[in-house]
């Protein structure tokens, strides 16, 4: 689940057009909104009755964007496609 909401997180900030130093750094700021989402998640835990917070979920979460970035790297790398245009 993770890995799909980095992705969409990423081509959301890679295809705006508005905030140029956030298209350039889509990839960190994907990563960085899903382990903030999932620490977010955790807390709201903290007040649900029945549920706990549990590191080992940002963890896999964490986990899940870490293997969209790994995708992605290894897509470019190997697969040679070009940058999107700006």
């Amino acid at each position: 689940m993770f890995l799909i909401f980095t992705l969409l997180t990423w081509r959301a900030f890679k295809y705006q057009t508005s905030i140029s130093w956030l298209r350039e750094r889509a990839i960190l700021f994907s990563m960085l909104a899903a382990i903030l989402y999932g620490l977010s998640d955790e807390i709201h835990q903290l007040y649900v009755p029945g549920r706990m917070f549990d590191i080992l979920d940002i963890l896999a979460d964490s986990f899940g964007a870490l293997l969209f970035i790994l995708g992605y790297w290894f897509l470019r790398r190997f697969r040679k496609t070009p940058e999107p245009s700006k």
